[in-house]
């Protein structure tokens, strides 16, 4: 007798705990296991997408904290900069510094030479900005960007709208490990043909496929609870894990009639 599909929360179980399972879910045919995959990045790839999205916003909100304490009232007008106060802005933060000088006669040969002295600085002055960053030099004059107005409290009403993109920032996590694990599930069961010649086993590409979806489950879990860490899996102990296994999933399977797989 036929056994009945099982549901997608089995195979996520069967999928960690129990690879000599695999032959079932295999043998329900590529289109389920690529269902299977699709629901698996909408609950897995959402919650890293979430994850990725909460940094984002919170990424923003420190920026635009820095702003407000860090950066002074400044108007850039007609290729100008005016700041407010007489004084020279100097911020430092994580190895790079900030340099606002917005003098009328400043010698820019001499600020050229000092971002020298610099792994990394930003020097924001009267008509222009020189950046420094992996040790290439860039240097932009304002007036080059046309002519626009720009001061402080315009760039604090835009910065919560970039809040927005986390969003897309979701959509692209979520479509790339989708797609990434399509392609991967390629890859995977051309190894799957090798360890199947090996072990003595005469299974299709097809079936193959199938097993390769399913044994990725346990390093993309792996790989999420450790972004929660702030950490992630490298490829290759993501590799070795779904080869595992493919592997015990191919040495347990039993004779079957491969014209009985579900189209």
């Amino acid at each position: 007798m036929k056994e009945n599909k099982k549901s997608f929360i089995q195979k996520v179980r069967y999928s960690v705990s129990s690879p000599n399972q695999f032959q079932n879910m295999a043998t329900e045919g590529v289109g389920r296991a690529v269902l299977y995959l699709l629901l698996l990045t909408f609950t897995i790839g959402l919650f890293f997408a979430i994850i990725q999205s909460y940094k984002f916003t919170n990424l923003i909100d420190g920026f635009i904290d820095e702003i407000e304490s860090e950066l002074p009232d400044f108007t850039l007008n007609n290729g100008e900069l005016n700041v407010e106060g007489d004084q020279q802005v100097i911020i430092e933060d994580e190895g790079t510094i900030i340099i606002i000088d917005d003098a009328e006669n400043i010698d820019i040969d001499l600020m050229r030479a000092e971002i020298q002295t610099y792994d990394s600085a930003l020097f924001i002055l009267k008509d222009r900005i020189i950046n420094k960053s992996n040790f290439v030099i860039d240097e932009f004059k304002y007036k080059d960007f046309g002519n626009f107005s720009l001061d402080k409290q315009s760039i604090l009403d835009f910065l919560p709208l970039i809040k927005w993109l986390s969003l897309l920032i979701g959509f692209i996590i979520i479509t790339w490990f989708f797609v990434s694990k399509l392609i991967l599930g390629l890859l995977y069961a051309l190894i799957g043909l090798i360890i199947a010649a090996i072990l003595n086993k005469k299974l299709s590409y097809g079936i193959l496929y199938a097993i390769g979806i399913y044994a990725i489950t346990a390093p993309t879990i792996l790989d999420v609870f450790a972004s929660l860490f702030g950490g992630y899996l490298p490829w290759y102990a993501f590799f070795i894990i779904t080869m595992v296994y493919m592997g015990i999933a191919i040495n347990k399977w039993g004779t079957i009639d491969q014209d009985t797989v579900t189209k």
